[in-house]
């Protein structure tokens, strides 16, 4: 009864972990799909093919959600295509993306600063009293730590430099005129292009204000005024005139 009960058991074992798998494989083969939709989308806008690369952008997004450089991409394709309002709503997420995970990273380093110094506490508590074996113990595991904290961080430069590469030959940009544009980091260009958009807004409504202002202000007589069909006398004629309508008015009354 007990062999039936752990082989049953290990069969349900191996159910999960085949579930698992396929779940993981799965997800891998989506995430995958959705790097070529990107690489694709890449590929549309160097070649000025705006509409297709927001369509991949979109393909790409369905299957990986929180790409901010994807978000980025299709904010800039939309922005080229006049649609400013749903540029600046893509710039807007991508940059809630970046710092949050900028975030995540600071709350690593801290977390990991922390162990460090409760462990070097610990060490000083001790002191003497720990054995030599346990101090070689612990400076081994500190070595490790150390060693694979500094395989984190140099594979999280290598993956910037590749970011920063790809993005220099994408030449992503509202503004392709802009040598600085392309040393500061996707955060940052973010940023500018937010307040480039919000810039031009603002210019392309003060602007409206004062041709508003200035048609206002035209002369009624003028052919590019408010109203172009009606030609009106100038004030000095139609003084004169209403003077002799009254006198002639006059000597009628009194010659009756």
């Amino acid at each position: 009864m007990q062999t039936r009960s752990a082989a049953a058991a290990a069969a349900a074992a191996g159910n999960t972990a085949a579930a698992a798998a396929e779940t993981a494989a799965a997800a891998a083969g989506e995430e995958l799909i959705g790097q070529l939709y990107g690489n694709r989308a890449a590929a549309h806008y160097q070649q000025q093919k705006l509409k297709a690369c927001v369509d991949d952008c979109s393909a790409s997004l369905l299957l990986i959600p929180s790409n901010p450089k994807t978000i980025y991409r299709r904010g800039v394709a939309l922005y080229k295509l006049r649609k400013t309002e749903e540029a600046l709503k893509d710039f807007k997420q991508a940059l809630t993306i970046l710092k949050q995970q900028q975030q995540q990273q600071q709350q690593q380093q801290q977390q990991q600063q922390q162990q460090q110094q409760q462990q070097q506490q610990q060490r000083t508590q001790q002191g003497n009293q720990e054995p030599q074996q346990q101090q070689e113990q612990q400076q081994e595991q500190d070595q490790q730590q150390q060693q694979q904290q500094q395989q984190q961080q140099q594979q999280e430069q290598e993956e910037e430099q590749q970011q920063q590469q790809e993005e220099v030959v994408d030449a992503v940009s509202v503004n392709e005129g802009a040598s600085r544009y392309y040393s500061v980091s996707l955060l940052e260009r973010i940023e500018l292009e937010i307040e480039r958009i919000n810039a031009a807004a603002a210019k392309e409504k003060l602007q409206q204000q004062q041709h508003r202002k200035a048609t206002l202000l035209q002369p009624l007589h003028m052919k590019n005024s408010r109203f172009p069909s009606e030609q009106l006398r100038p004030l000095s004629v139609a003084a004169v005139a209403a003077a002799a309508a009254a006198a002639a008015a006059y000597e009628e009354q009194a010659a009756a």
